[in-house]
């Protein structure tokens, strides 16, 4: 998803129907703004599972990143990024690092 742009009064919203209940693969995000993923089980398509490319207020709340030793080199990569927000989320499986911020600023963890 690329050139999309929420605000803080109607943000982008991408939730699951329940933690555990929906499973996409990768996900590839740039220059997206007040971006919200809720309740979703995210698996390894190749290269990065989630990846933020320039994009402001990423929030991730009850994400589950399911990478692979032999695939995905991050399970989330954060590139030139403004306000990132991670909740209660879990990553793990990834060949290289499970989360890999560059020029990230603001946000938690």
């Amino acid at each position: 998803m690329d050139e999309k742009y929420g605000s803080r009064a109607a943000p982008l919203l991408i939730r699951g129907a329940g933690e555990g209940r929906t499973v996409v693969r990768s996900l590839n995000f740039a220059q997206i703004s007040f971006l919200y993923l809720q309740d979703l089980t995210v698996t390894d398509g190749g290269g990065s599972v989630v990846h933020f490319e320039a994009c402001s207020w990423v929030y991730m709340k009850r994400v589950t990143v399911w990478g692979s030793r032999t695939g995905a080199q991050e399970d989330v990569k954060v590139n030139q990024v403004t306000g990132l927000y991670i909740e209660d989320c879990d990553f793990s499986q990834s060949s290289e690092e499970t989360l890999d911020c560059v020029s990230a600023q603001y946000g938690h963890v």
